[in-house]
Parts: structure tokens; C-alpha cells; sequence
């Protein structure tokens, strides 16, 4: 019955105004429902443009928003190899994750002397201590008697003690004790302390590198630093003074890039989340590649306009409805939830968010761009 209910036909789509994409009585975020979103058998115009939108904002966003990059990479299809071979995998760990800046934790999950953070990729593995003095320092998580690992989770502790034969280091990765200490006549406390991994700090993210002749983070991150704010990021892009209110992991089992490739687009909203379709635009993104920066490219997708795949588009006062369905259902149906006159459903967002994150969060919104809310 699941599946049988979940088939429609382009009529179902592209029909009258009680279908699902001609009317909002049917659509998911707002009775729970939704037929399948096939796809519309024309050709659609090309979609706005991400530049013009967020022109057309009350309060336009950072400058560095304000640009697009004209470099195009083409279309040329990419050797499939790339996500399955071993060869390739092998390259990546050479080349990307021995010598990479990679992000390890983020500092206010370490923020009392002597908490752990492990972090793990590939086949190293490397924990991060806070020191006394507040600053964080990076180990290679192995014992150096056996190569077992230090620590296999978060944890705080006072001091690192292997849990095979109880060698132990201090915080700072100094010997501090080993049994049957007359049997290690070889060992030299001095030169038999942890080996440290680099490690750096940016807006309140640790990062680590394995490459002892990699450039410092600062260089390494490119352009991406003063686009980011430089020494004082701007306004919702201060991550340091943050707090994290939840922590969702999953493991996939996939390459890498397969994962990650599916988090940079927005074309998969259509079929895969209906439900906010009416609020996010998914052919309407903008990429930016830059030739001379080979270490970041950024992907920006628009709030607060539908899917152009809807036949009849929806009102912006639907859109709106969406928005506080899905986000902030205390204002969902309300007054407040209600388009003022003469305001656009994006101004509409900005509006409400900046009330509903000023409650919730405690912080001071007022100033942030449309876009940032």
C-alpha cells in the first residue's frame, strides 16, 4: 500500500489547483503529506540568480558574498575510479590527508584542563589535550612501549595512561612513570615523550596536520581567511563565541567524496526533501571555484523562495507558512506569522528570525543580514 501510494503520475504534478503543486492544502508542510514530485514535462526558465537576490535584500550581506567567480572547471565527466580504487585511495592518503589541515575538534568540546579529544582518519590516529595553561596540544595516540592507543573516546584525565601495561605521560607528553622501570634500562625520559602532530587554532575550531612541512593554517586557508572576517569574523561568523546545543554523527560507509559531494547541491531537494521545497530554490546556487586557491571553493544556496518546479507557485504567504512549520512552529499560523504589507516572504524569514533567535539563543541578531538569518 506504501509504495503504491507513493506513485504519481505527471498529472499529479503539473494538474489542476488541488494537486500537490498547485495548492498548498496538500503540501507536506502543512498537513504532513506529499506525493511524489516527478519530474515536469517541460522546460523550465532558468532560474533567479543568487547575485540579484541578494541585492535585492533590506540588509545585503558581507561584501565577500557580494562576488561571484567567473572560473569554470567544464563539464568533462570524472573517471568513476576515483571512488572505488585503491590506487586512487592510496594518492588521497599521501597527498590530502598526510599533509592536509584537517578540522580535529572544536574547542569548547575540550575546554577544562586536561579533556581528550581523539580524532581518527585513515589509519592514524591523534588526541588532543587542553594543558593547564589553556592551550591544546596534539599527540600521536599510540603508546610508545606497544602502540596501543591512549584513548579511544573523549575523556578527561590527569595525566595520559596507556590501559595496556600502565606506561604513563603527563598532559604535556613528558614520561612520567614506567613499570618495572629497572627492566627499561634503554629508555631515556627525555627523548621518550609523546610525539607531538601540529596542531592550530581558528574561530574556535583545533586543527591538525601531519606534515611537518606544510604551511601554517593561515596560509594554508587562503583568501578563505579574510573572506571568512579575518582577525575579527563578522557578526553570525564568529564561531568562537558559540555554544553547540547538539552533535549529530553517522558513520557512512562510503568514499569520502561520496558524502561529501551530496552535502555541496541543493538539485536533490525537489525528490529527496519535499517538504522545504516550497522554501528553497534548489536550481538556484552558486558555486565559486578559484584558480589560485586550491584549498577551499565555497557553495551558497538561497532561502526563502520556492522550487521552481512547482507548476503554480506557491504564495509568499505559503512560503512563510513553511518556514515557521518547519522551524518555528510557535509562530506557525499566528499573527506574527503573517506577511506585513508589502513584505516579501525572504523579508518575512529575517523578520522572524531575528525575534525568535534573540529568545532562543540570548544573542544579538538585530544587525545580521537577511542572508545570515
Amino acid at each position: 500500500m506504501e509504495e503504491e501510494q507513493a506513485v504519481a503520475s505527471d498529472s499529479d504534478v503539473v494538474g489542476s489547483d488541488s494537486n500537490v503543486a498547485g495548492s498548498g492544502r496538500n503540501r507536506a508542510s502543512l498537513t504532513g503529506g506529499w506525493r511524489d514530485p516527478v519530474p515536469l514535462p517541460r522546460e523550465l526558465e532558468r532560474p533567479v540568480d543568487v547575485q540579484q537576490i541578494l541585492r535585492s535584500d533590506t540588509v545585503p550581506p558581507a561584501e565577500t558574498l557580494l562576488h561571484a567567480s567567473d572560473y569554470d572547471l567544464g563539464t568533462e565527466p570524472l573517471d568513476a575510479s576515483r571512488y572505488y580504487s585503491r590506487e586512487f585511495h592510496d594518492k588521497e592518503v599521501a597527498s590530502v590527508w598526510s599533509k592536509a589541515w584537517q578540522c580535529a575538534v572544536w574547542s569548547h568540546d575540550i575546554p577544562r584542563p586536561g579533556d581528550i579529544s581523539v580524532y581518527d582518519i585513515v589509519d592514524r590516529s591523534v588526541i588532543l589535550v587542553r594543558q593547564t595553561d589553556m592551550s591544546v596540544k596534539a599527540f600521536v595516540n599510540s603508546c610508545l612501549h606497544r602502540g596501543r592507543k591512549l584513548c579511544d573516546q573523549a575523556v578527561r584525565r590527569n595525566q595520559l595512561r596507556c590501559p595496556y601495561h600502565g606506561f604513563t605521560w603527563g598532559l604535556d607528553g613528558a614520561l612520567n612513570w614506567v613499570p618495572a622501570e629497572w627492566d627499561f634500562p634503554q629508555i631515556e625520559p627525555a627523548t621518550f615523550g609523546l610525539p607531538e602532530v601540529r596542531v592550530d587554532e581558528w574561530n574556535g575550531f583545533f586543527f591538525v596536520n601531519f606534515d611537518e612541512d606544510a604551511p601554517p593554517l593561515r596560509e594554508y586557508m587562503g583568501a578563505m581567511y579574510d573572506q571568512w572576517g579575518g582577525e575579527s569574523p563578522r557578526g553570525a561568523w564568529d564561531f568562537s563565541s558559540m555554544y553547540k546545543a547538539v552533535h549529530l554523527y553517522r558513520e557512512m560507509n562510503c568514499n569520502w567524496k561520496v558524502g561529501m559531494e551530496g552535502f555541496i547541491e541543493a538539485l536533490h531537494v525537489w525528490a529527496s526533501h519535499p517538504q522545504i521545497a516550497q522554501m528553497n530554490p534548489e536550481s538556484s546556487c552558486q558555486y565559486d571555484v578559484y584558480p589560485d586557491e586550491p584549498h577551499f571553493s565555497r557553495f551558497h544556496a538561497l532561502m526563502g523562495l520556492p522550487s521552481h518546479n512547482f507548476r503554480v507557485q506557491p504564495s509568499d504567504q505559503e512560503v512563510v507558512d513553511t518556514f515557521t512549520a518547519s522551524y518555528v512552529p510557535e509562530h506557525n499560523g499566528t499573527e506574527f506569522g503573517k506577511l506585513r504589507e508589502g513584505e516579501t516572504a525572504r523579508q518575512a524569514f529575517a523578520r522572524i528570525s531575528k525575534a525568535v533567535f534573540s529568545k532562543r539563543l540570548h544573542m544579538d541578531v538585530s544587525k545580521l543580514a537577511d542572508e545570515e538569518l
